[in-house]
């Protein structure tokens, strides 16, 4: 097929808002776009940050196809919707989306309840089928959910032709040792660099956490690092950057705030702030995550040359040389020791770091060879 006549359809987990695997789909986009006809996302939400930035970047052959979940607030049956009936929608959808235009491939990254998708674009002929792993697929759930993922982790692995995941422990713990591809997440070089000095007062010690709000991001467990650092250097501030995605986390976490007292000592900021400019007025980064398939956040902060801590559950292969990696099981304190013992080493000096293997140009030369695309 001719590059100027393929269409793709991308599949998104959720809806295109500020955060890692939408920023995932934006580079893509952004990448292939001026190498084929059209690319129409399949989204679940109506948040659209990074659509409205592939327009803001010139990008006008991406449409946006809405869709719906079913939700209920029962229990059982929010479980049965999630495990059979919005499977049996998108089904449903994914036959009726792909049979309106030839597409040349499809890109889900609905990690393994993605299927669907691919189940259609195969019955359909869609030659490539690439599903793009963001999330560590290990992490504990119940066992209902631990055997259904089992089966659907299987499905996407049959119906995709192309196994893509954002680091090397992802990728095991979705394919399961079949033959994949690591595609680093790249990052906004513009933006993140050297540039991006420190503007602290001297004896000003400040961390800073990135992400949605939630129990996997566990920004409980920043409360408890501010609380035991304040101890060690009273001149200490956290501050919290992220959009609530787990239903009132947040307010339990303003809570926890006030009952910690608190109050003078940590900012929570919804998720529009610019974070480079934030990263000038941040002595560390913290990312205590349970899991993570990839950190976005990770190689941006080693862009700017802030020393981050951040747990076990962060791949070792997102350190190029800015991560320091602490135990979650060692607690707040342990974690404020280590921290003040490197601000009385280091203070708010930064190191920059060979930021090459999470490059743009990397991240667009293997997208291209998976499209089978030349730019």
């Amino acid at each position: 097929m001719n590059a100027s006549k393929k269409n793709i359809l991308i599949v998104a987990y959720n809806d295109l808002n500020n955060s890692g695997v939408p920023n995932v789909i934006f580079q893509t986009v952004k990448t292939i776009s001026k190498s084929v006809n059209s690319i129409d996302i399949i989204v679940f939400g109506d948040n659209l940050f990074f659509y409205e930035k592939m327009l803001q970047n010139g990008i006008k052959n991406v449409n946006i196809i809405p869709q719906t979940i079913c939700k209920d607030k029962s229990k059982i049956k929010s479980f049965w919707n999630f495990i059979y009936k919005n499977k049996k929608e998108a089904y449903r959808n994914a036959i009726k989306t792909l049979g309106s235009k030839n597409y040349y491939a499809i890109h889900s990254f609905k990690e393994y309840s993605g299927w669907p998708y691919l189940k259609a674009a195969k019955k359909l002929g869609i030659k490539l089928r690439i599903t793009h792993s963001n999330v560590n697929a290990s992490r504990k759930v119940s066992l209902i959910e631990t055997v259904y993922r089992f089966f659907a982790k299987r499905k996407t692995s049959r119906y995709a032709t192309e196994l893509v995941g954002v680091s090397k422990d992802c990728c095991e713990a979705s394919f399961h040792g079949k033959n994949y591809i690591v595609l680093h997440n790249s990052y906004d070089e513009n933006k993140f660099n050297k540039d991006v000095i420190n503007e602290l007062p001297k004896n000003k010690l400040v961390l800073t956490q990135v992400g949605s709000l939630n129990s996997n991001k566990n920004q409980y467990f920043s409360l408890g690092v501010i609380e035991e650092l304040i101890k060690l250097h009273k001149d200490s501030q956290l501050i919290i950057v992220g959009k609530e995605t787990e239903f009132g986390y947040q307010t339990k976490l303003n809570n926890l705030v006030i009952k910690k007292d608190l109050t003078n000592y940590v900012k929570i900021i919804n998720q529009g702030t610019d974070i480079s400019k934030l990263f000038k007025e941040t002595s560390y980064v913290l990312i205590p995550s349970l899991y993570e398939g990839a950190s976005i956040v990770a190689i941006e902060s080693q862009a700017c040359g802030i020393k981050t801590f951040v747990s076990k559950g962060v791949p070792k292969e997102m350190n190029i040389g800015g991560l320091t990696f602490l135990d979650l099981k060692d607690g707040p304190k342990k974690w404020a020791e280590e921290i003040f013992k490197n601000f009385l080493n280091t203070g708010n000096s930064r190191a920059i770091c060979d930021m090459s293997v999470f490059s743009n140009k990397q991240f667009e030369e293997k997208i291209l060879s998976i499209y089978n695309l030349s730019n």
